[in-house]
């Protein structure tokens, strides 16, 4: 009899491993078989359980592996960013600046037409050499 309780003293420390094998149709022999298939349904479930977390583990590990791809993309888009930025703001800079040339020659060449018509007389373009040929 004693031999019938000894899965049941296993399955108290955590051993699954044992499985009896009860013959018999009293109340004791049922009652093994009954604590014998829970055994075995108990196995099947922990093994589903310890596939399932296999499968969470890789499933992390990939998400792991797609947020540092993720997080080296977008550093790498704000350093681009960053140059278009500078570039951008140089470019602003050179357009003022042609700007402001483009105004002072204007105001130069109002200046110069003032002048000239206030003494009477323009320049006036150079006649262009007549080719000999």
């Amino acid at each position: 009899m004693a031999s019938k309780f000894l899965p049941a003293d296993r399955l108290k420390d955590g051993d699954l491993t044992e499985q009896a094998h009860v013959a018999g149709s009293d109340e004791i022999a049922l009652t093994a078989q009954a604590m014998s298939a829970t055994v075995g349904a108990l196995r099947t479930t922990i093994a589903s359980v310890n596939s399932a977390v296999g499968e969470i583990d890789t499933a992390i590990g990939e998400i792991a592996a797609g947020n540092y791809d993720l997080s080296m993309r977008t550093e790498r888009m704000a350093a681009h960013l960053q140059q278009a930025t500078g570039d951008a703001s140089r470019l602003s800079e050179a357009v003022n600046a042609n700007g402001e040339g483009s105004r002072a020659a204007a105001e130069l060449a109002a200046l110069s037409t003032n002048r000239a018509d206030a003494g009477g007389s323009r320049p006036r373009p150079r006649p262009r050499p007549r080719s000999s040929a």
